[in-house]
């Protein structure tokens, strides 16, 4: 019988790469006031063999009302039925214990992928699409039976593509329109891939050798680890994002936080800032996950569909996450550029980082410790 226990954040990187479980038990103190709940509770699913059970302890009171700064048991047991009440049966649950015990009802999804580029029709962007097809035909998954790579673009001549005779193309010619509908021209594109996985991008991604093969077995939304070159080395790019303008109306009151941002380009300080999203750069998603909450095709490109997809999705229970070991590369970079620091002001800026990191820490420990977390 194979168990496991989850109730630190170092734990978390281990539960994701569990498969087959037999029993996961998910301690909630530790991970519900940071933010992590979403990812304990849907990494302790993936991990589970179908029959497993997931059983779940938590400190929380059992009244219904929801105190400042305190998570009960009541709103515990409402995200686990809201992130995977689809995918388990409830065996048994003591509120006054803070205790559940449910078995995991879903099959395993066989494998299977498929992947979809979407192409201006520019000549000029030829030779971007041609690396970005070289990175796509160096995955086993794609090659083969049941593999399919499919190109979504403006009916042209298809010359360019006749080095690549694995990769059809698909006509997409909708109406003249001042504003590009990039939600429904990748719904389009999605609706012809049948793999039960899909990986959908610009052409100016290159998936490296080993990218799909190093993505979960099972997810729902996520995003490879983008980089792109800057100085001569590889540096993260837009990938998994956070941002606080999610909801139609509201105002942005800081800056999107990337991975370019935050300590070690940990994605778990993406997810404790809130719900993140994924650039629509590229994107991976199950099929059936997207066939449930796909793109809005009413938003075009340059409207935030990514944003408005992504946040979409968690409220209606479905993970946005990073694969942090799936690498792609980004051939064009459309953020500013870092400037070049002299030795010493780089010093400077680097100790002045590093302080205002303690200083959040602290606070954020002083929070934790007023809510009880340990």
């Amino acid at each position: 019988m194979t168990n496991k226990s989850v109730q630190t954040k170092a734990d978390l990187a281990e539960l994701r790469t569990s498969l087959d479980l037999d029993h996961v038990t998910v301690h909630t103190q530790n991970l519900k006031y940071r933010g992590l709940m979403p990812l304990a509770l849907k990494y302790a699913l993936f991990a589970l063999r179908p029959g497993g059970r997931l059983e779940i302890i938590d400190a929380g009171g059992s009244e219904t009302s929801s105190p400042a700064f305190e998570i009960a048991f009541n709103l515990v047991r409402q995200w686990t039925f809201k992130l995977i009440g689809r995918d388990v049966t409830l065996i048994d649950v003591d509120p006054r214990a803070g205790r559940m015990v449910l078995e995991r009802t879903r099959p395993v999804t066989p494998p299977g992928w498929a992947a979809g580029v979407i192409f201006s029709g520019a000549d000029a962007e030829i030779p971007v699409l041609e690396k970005c097809l070289l990175g796509l035909l160096a995955q086993p998954e794609l090659i083969g039976e049941g593999g399919d790579i499919a190109v979504c673009g403006p009916t042209r001549d298809l010359g360019f593509l006749a080095a690549f005779p694995a990769v059809r193309y698909l006509p997409y010619d909708p109406p003249a329109s001042s504003r590009f509908l990039v939600g429904a021209k990748k719904n389009f594109l999605v609706a012809s891939l049948s793999a039960p996985r899909v990986a959908v991008m610009h052409a100016r991604i290159v998936l490296q050798p080993g990218a799909l093969a190093a993505t979960p077995r099972e997810f729902d939304i996520g995003s490879p680890n983008v980089l792109i070159e800057e100085g001569g080395r590889l540096a993260p790019y837009l990938s998994l994002c956070f941002t606080d303008a999610t909801t139609p109306g509201r105002m942005p009151r800081r800056l999107s936080t990337t991975l370019r941002n935050v300590w070690k380009a940990d994605p778990l300080e993406i997810h404790q800032l809130g719900a993140p999203y994924v650039d629509g750069g590229v994107f991976m998603a199950m099929r059936s996950v997207y066939d449930a909450c796909s793109l809005d095709p009413n938003i075009a490109w340059g409207e935030a569909e990514d944003v408005e997809w992504c946040y979409r999705a968690a409220v209606n229970g479905y993970l946005v996450d990073l694969f942090p070991t799936a690498i792609a590369v980004s051939q064009t970079n459309k953020l500013a550029r870092r400037p070049h620091l002299s030795p010493g002001l780089k010093l400077l800026t680097m100790h002045g980082v590093r302080a205002a990191r303690h200083l959040y820490a602290a606070a954020r420990h002083i929070l934790f410790r007023i809510s009880g977390v340990r």
